[in-house]
């Protein structure tokens, strides 16, 4: 299993994942902390995280505690598509990672993604 976090400016979300499925999912106020012992249930081998947001590097490091590996993504990380962007450095990590999944999840298709936030 996966877990997959992702930082916004109000909330962060974490999201335990078996292959492409959602299993468990929270939404956490970013003043607040994460119970790691939630994770506990699930056998997660790796982890990735990305965000418009700040990202809190206590989580971080409690990962790193508990032996999972994250990968941090962002603006920077090879993907398999080229953008054009005006501004690139305020296109927002999550709004890339849309990007990559739809292109996944059906590469042979055009997509239009509307992402709202908060």
């Amino acid at each position: 299993m996966n877990l997959a976090i992702e930082f916004g400016n109000t909330n962060y979300k974490l999201a335990v994942l078996d292959q492409y499925q959602i299993v468990e999912k929270w939404v956490v106020e970013n003043s607040k902390s994460f119970d790691l012992d939630l994770l506990n249930p699930f056998r997660i081998e790796k982890g990735i995280y990305a965000g418009s947001g700040t990202i809190q590097e206590s989580l971080l490091e409690s990962l790193n505690v508990l032996n999972i590996p994250t990968f941090a993504f962002d603006k920077h990380t090879d993907v398999s598509f080229s953008y054009s962007y005006r501004t690139p450095e305020t296109l927002g990590d999550d709004r890339i990672l849309n990007t990559l999944g739809a292109s996944i999840e059906k590469p042979e298709d055009h997509h239009l993604i509307i992402d709202i936030g908060t």
